[in-house]
């Protein structure tokens, strides 16, 4: 492609964006969506870890485990049968290896068979317009070999990473306190979850915001899956994380706290010790 064509299409898709997008776009829906995120992301990460972490949720957590949600009353039971045996599938791991070095070609396939699109991507948003932007974290020089420390976009079409900030050593230290301040980070390697509000405003009025975690949800579904679709001697899990300052990490993540928030953040590499459990 030419450098030219190549400028012509960024126009074109500036223009499309914003011009036709802002003519589009309510300004009192998008405010409106933006405050509703923003009541719920404005606390410290102190308290952020102390509302997750009390001495009553962790028992309460004890008695739920394994239990599914089911009405206390009904009208009558049928029992299901079926000869074919439950697919196994990959729970979700928080022990990772922060000494493994992942390869361009192992992370490749994850985020192309995650995130790729080929015709169609593996998961499905509404309208088939997708409103929810993943962003690779790498907080390590040698977590993926060949990637300095920072934040990437994934460029779906042309199969490549776009760093977007990038992060000296000196400053990995409060970086990793803004995603944790109390517990070191999981893994060196993560994918952030941005929402993109104007997009989502624009297709679904004050539902875009639903219209965005319902994506988001399936985005990390698609990535669980992708890894575990991996050759098992890999031995890659994931960990789904809410913990963290909502626009602090999006901040150090490099992109809008009000146009782009990051609503959640799932750790992903290698296991740290034995085989990956299956359920």
């Amino acid at each position: 492609m030419s450098k030219d064509h190549e400028y012509f299409n960024m126009a074109k898709s500036y223009f499309i964006d914003h011009h036709l997008g802002d003519n589009a776009l309510s300004q009192d829906t998008l405010e409106e969506v933006i405050k509703f995120h923003q009541s719920s992301s404005w606390i410290p990460l102190k308290e952020v870890h102390n509302i997750n972490h009390t001495t009553e949720k962790s028992q309460w957590v004890e008695c739920v485990l394994d239990a599914d949600i089911i009405p206390k009353f009904n009208q009558e039971v049928y029992k299901l049968n079926s000869d074919e045996k439950q697919q196994k599938i990959g729970s979700s791991e928080i022990d990772f290896d922060k000494g493994y070095e992942m390869s361009l070609e192992t992370l490749g396939r994850i985020l192309i068979n995650s995130f790729g699109r080929k015709k169609a991507k593996r998961y499905e948003s509404t309208d088939d317009i997708y409103i929810s932007i993943p962003i690779l974290l790498v907080f390590n020089n040698n977590a993926v070999k060949g990637l300095q420390a920072g934040t990437y976009v994934f460029n779906e079409t042309d199969a490549c990473l776009l760093r977007i900030k990038e992060w000296g050593c000196e400053n990995i230290e409060a970086i990793a306190h803004t995603f944790s301040q109390t517990r070191e980070l999981p893994s060196y390697t993560a994918i952030a979850y941005a929402l993109d509000m104007r997009k989502a405003t624009i297709l679904h009025g004050i539902r875009g915001y639903r219209h965005g975690l319902f994506e988001i949800g399936a985005m990390k579904q698609s990535l669980r899956e992708a890894i575990w679709s991996l050759d098992k001697e890999e031995l890659l899990v994931e960990h789904c994380w809410t913990d963290f300052a909502d626009n602090m990490v999006t901040h150090v993540c490099g992109t809008n706290i009000r146009l782009a928030p990051i609503t959640l953040i799932q750790w992903f590499g290698k296991k740290q010790k034995g085989e990956a459990n299956v359920s």
